[in-house]
């Protein structure tokens, strides 16, 4: 018989991991497109500002020109007082617009009459017949006449010239009214503009001649008077002078660097302004996004041609087997023993590969709950507005469908951390009676929607604080307690806590959570506890769910120490239980007792929040939802702007939500920045990041971080995370 043709194999393997590479390159190439897009927009914004304020400028120039050549026609055949009060006016408009370096009247051979300024060699028998704008003046032109970059010729440097030509009543040319601009002042202004690294702002004039360039790096400026200009702005220049902007990317051959350029023309003015951003600032996030897309598409190819291979291998071993059935029974024996080595090692890479994939769900979650956090903060927003009945409901959908891909995705996070071995338990002091009533109060609105009773049942007495993983232990009060809502449509569920040994410093407690719903088959009750296993098919059509919350719960219930089961009656209902034991907390880490404190009905009214996300999506939701809080809220984009903002106001902000992973400077270290270098030890800083794992809100609180907020959350638990940070007089109603 025939072999199987290798090649077969790896063709099947390489289609099949190729649809993975090819939507990384679609998700590599959106961010890109964003990010770009986004740049070009922030460019094209700055651009028109400073053409805008380029601009303003010069119609300020053109007035001036206009008032004093109007008072040196009048004044021609006025008399002495005349030209006076025109000597005195141009006086004065220097000293009004201290970037105009000279402002003066010449007449109609280019000899100055009267000026202001400074004039290298003095003012008498000055004269400017040879000057290009005289002579276009002179020639016939009207209207704001611009030259320059032009070197001075009564000073220093390099000027930009308005002029103006001057007629009398007859329309006879009796001169100029002129004032220059030294290219110092632009430069001035272009320094002013906050500016990022290798970032440049360069003026031009219509001709490409430079006006003025700007950097913060020095070396990357260019001489007033440089024509040196890209071969893609010459063509946009050439093929439409007209455009009023424009983008290109190139390599500026000033200093080498590759940029993204938005142009703007000053729509009054031979002018144009060009913003140009290093394309490494923007490759910043797609290029890593990419690498690691590239790593993971290569491994899922060399993981199909290893499958692929191993396939082959076993394909033809179980046609060379059919050959060697006839041999002796040693040679048959040692084949076995072979195979048997061979299952081991395939036993090990499938330990090994599922160990990957934990590792990679894992990352994939923050991956996942950053866009997740836009579409549920939207959905809180659109539920706050006004919505007639259908738009209530297709909000309602939208909030639920987000909220179950929330439980899912943690419920496959804790899962694969479970798989993994790296699920710890995070040990703290907790009050018991609160934990139930939490749970209690988190499920009151929807077994109310659904007409069901829900009851609490705690021992007698006064309760002793415990230790243990408080969270874990309401994960699985919430999952038993949910389950028991989703499957009664009638009748009640009871929430019950029984003591069943008790010693000094000790307790073993049996929580159960009854109900009167559906109930299971005896046959279906083994399998419960499983992995993706729901009762039966019909359930998950009917109710949904993934059938992970039980099997979380049991392997979190036996992280604890403890047991877990359930007994129940098809069609008259369920009890779920676990029995686990705690620690009696000494009095020293006991809990303080919740106090009711009287909160105004926005319940941060006042309270001043400094939110800090690098993603501008991310701090819209979080603004618009705490302002509808009350809260006074002001947005920066990385920890560095901040820790800047902190410095220049350490007193102008009650709280500070701290996203953790951002371009710059992280949340930790900004955190550390603000405890250590600005030394607000008292401000109230709050993580809030899609990072999820017990290791980064460890890293948090390490870092000097007050408390923990996973994207994407509900603003009732951000406010009730927020408030015992706040001072009483903080969330006043008086506060202003």
């Amino acid at each position: 018989m025939d072999r199987p043709r290798a090649s077969i194999f790896y063709l099947t393997a390489l289609a099949a991991s190729l649809l993975p590479a090819l939507l990384s390159g679609y998700l590599v190439w959106q961010v890109r497109t964003t990010d770009y897009a986004t740049g070009r927009t922030t460019a094209l914004n700055m651009a028109k500002l400073i053409a805008s304020n380029f601009e303003n400028t010069f119609d300020q120039v053109d007035a001036q020109l206009v008032s004093i050549g109007r008072l040196y026609v009048e004044g021609i055949d006025g008399g002495q007082d005349k030209k006076s009060l025109l000597a005195s006016h141009v006086e004065r408009d220097i000293a009004d617009y201290p970037f105009l370096a000279r402002l003066y009247i010449a007449d109609a051979a280019g000899r100055i009459r009267v000026g202001g300024g400074t004039f290298k060699g003095g003012l008498q028998g000055a004269e400017i017949s040879e000057r290009p704008y005289f002579t276009r003046a002179a020639e016939g032109e009207r209207g704001l006449i611009f030259e320059g970059p032009l070197k001075a010729k009564f000073g220093d440097g390099w000027i930009v010239v308005l002029s103006r030509r001057l007629e009398n009543k007859n329309g006879e040319f009796v001169g100029v009214a002129v004032a220059s601009i030294p290219v110092e002042s632009f430069e001035q202004r272009l320094s002013t503009v906050d500016l990022f690294l290798h970032g440049v702002l360069v003026f031009r004039n219509a001709k490409g001649v430079l006006i003025a360039r700007y950097s913060l790096d020095p070396s990357e400026r260019s001489p007033t008077g440089d024509g040196v200009i890209s071969a893609k702005l010459k063509a946009i220049l050439q093929a439409n002078p007209a455009r009023d902007h424009d983008f290109y990317e190139t390599i500026a051959p000033q200093d080498g660097v590759e940029r993204l350029y938005a142009y703007q023309r000053l729509s009054r003015a031979p002018f144009f302004m060009l913003v140009g951003q290093p394309t490494d600032v923007l490759d910043r996030s797609w290029r890593p996004l990419a690498f690691e897309f590239l790593l993971f598409s290569l491994g899922t190819i060399l993981a199909s041609l290893w499958i692929a291979r191993r396939l082959h291998t076993s394909a033809v071993s179980l046609i060379e087997e059919k050959g060697l059935l006839a041999r002796r029974v040693a040679e048959r024996t040692k084949e076995l023993e072979l195979k048997n080595r061979d299952l081991v090692a395939s036993e090990a890479l499938a330990e090994a590969a599922n160990k990957a994939k934990s590792e990679f769900l894992a990352t994939m979650s923050h991956e996942i709950r950053t866009p997740l956090n836009a579409i549920m903060g939207t959905t809180q927003l659109l539920a706050r507005s006004a919505l007639d009945a259908e738009q209530k409901e297709c909000v309602r959908t939208l909030d639920s469908a987000g909220q179950n891909m929330l439980v899912l995705l943690s419920d496959v996070l804790d899962l694969s951390k479970i798989e993994a071995g790296q699920l710890e338990l995070n040990i703290s002091a907790f009050d018991l009676r609160e934990v139930v009533e939490n749970v209690a109060d988190t499920f009151a609105a929807p077994a109310k929607s659904k007409g069901l009773a829900l009851r609490v049942d705690l021992p007698p007495g006064e309760l002793p604080a415990l230790v243990g993983d408080v969270m874990r232990l309401g994960q699985v009060l919430n999952n038993f307690v949910g389950n028991a809502i989703k499957f009664t449509s009638q009748g009640a569920v009871v929430i019950s806590v029984e003591t069943l040994e008790r010693s000094d410093g000790a307790l073993r407690l049996r929580f159960a959570v009854r109900d009167s719903g559906i109930g299971i088959a005896p046959e279906n009750l083994g399998k419960l506890f499983e992995s993706f296993v729901q009762a039966e098919r019909s359930t998950y059509r009917e109710f949904g769910g993934t059938g992970l919350g039980l099997a979380i719960s049991k392997r979190l219930i036996e992280l604890m120490g403890g047991e877990v089961g359930v007994t129940s009656v098809l069609g008259r209902g369920s009890e779920f239980w676990f029995v686990v034991p705690f620690k009696v907390a000494p009095p020293a880490e006991a809990p303080n007792p919740r106090t009711a404190v009287r909160l105004p009905e926005k319940q941060l009214f006042g309270v001043r929040i400094l939110i800090v996300d690098d993603i501008v999506t991310n701090r819209d939701i979080v603004t618009k939802l705490l302002t509808s809080e009350g809260a006074i809220c002001e947005a920066v984009e990385n920890g560095r702007a901040a820790v800047e903002r902190l410095r220049a106001n350490p007193q102008g902000f009650d709280l500070v939500l701290m996203d953790v992973q951002m371009p710059e400077m992280d949340g930790l270290e900004a955190t550390r920045a603000i405890r250590h270098d600005l030394g607000l030890s008292e401000l109230p800083v709050i993580a809030l990041t899609a990072g999820a794992m017990e290791s980064q809100r460890q890293q948090a609180m390490a870092a000097g971080m007050n408390s923990f907020i996973a994207k994407p959350f509900r603003l009732r638990e951000m406010v009730a995370t927020l408030t015992p940070w706040l001072r009483h007089e903080t969330v006043s109603p008086e506060r202003h």
